[in-house]
């Protein structure tokens, strides 16, 4: 796999879909506090019952928690390329109520709860 550079994320956070008219400071801020990441097809992201600890970037792929309530399984969430997920600030950071599994190799751009302080000042 190719490395992505610190303008390649830059560049896909200008072009995101719910951070994309973020001030480029902003951008420049999740890009030195986050860590990218790269999750295959059918790799579990988040695990039923634990503490969601990330804030997901989503810069590509498809990751979705699926219930199966007698009937099937069933889409309960989903989130793509272009979405934001995870623990949010200011969240109760309930934990998934099943696995989000990727359902497209995911290419992610994580942010600590540990920043989460931080990135309320510096992203408003």
């Amino acid at each position: 796999m190719a490395t992505v550079t610190r303008e390649d994320l830059l560049s896909r956070l200008a072009q995101h879909r719910a951070l994309g008219k973020a001030p480029r400071s902003e951008h420049e801020w999740l890009v030195e506090h986050g860590n990218f990441e790269t999750r295959p097809l059918g790799d579990v992201v988040t695990r039923k019952g634990e503490q969601v600890s990330l804030l997901y970037v989503m810069l590509s792929g498809h990751l979705v928690i699926r219930a199966d309530r007698g009937a099937g399984a069933h889409k309960v969430f989903e989130w793509r390329g272009g979405d934001v997920g995870g623990l949010m600030p200011y969240s109760r950071g309930a934990s998934p109520p099943n696995d989000a599994i990727a359902e497209e190799p995911v290419e992610v751009l994580t942010i600590s709860k540990e920043h989460f302080p931080e990135l309320t000042r510096e992203c408003p």
